[in-house]
């Protein structure tokens, strides 16, 4: 775990980005907080944004509400943008 102390961050008011999911199989939750100077939301042609929890299964709650082709292709190195890919390889 990182801790990132405010107070003798260099960033001056530094953005906070909050990213958290539920392994559906585990019951894992796992919660990432980033902080930075500048944030944006880089999307593709397809993207869709909603409210909603992405359900990728059936759950005895809620029915899935994602196609296994659409989780699969989004999850693949071949969908990032040409930035994000220079940026982990």
């Amino acid at each position: 775990m990182i801790d990132l102390d405010i107070n003798t961050n260099p960033i001056k008011s530094p953005t906070q980005v909050f990213i958290g999911g539920t392994n559906l199989n585990s019951r894992k939750h796992f919660e990432l907080t980033i902080y930075c100077k500048e944030v944006f939301l880089q999307t593709i042609q397809t993207t869709k944004i909603s409210s909603n929890f992405w359900m990728p299964i059936n759950t005895p709650n809620f029915e899935r509400n994602m196609d296994k082709a659409d989780i699969d292709t989004f999850l693949s190195f071949n969908s990032l943008p040409n930035n994000l890919k220079e940026l982990i390889s």
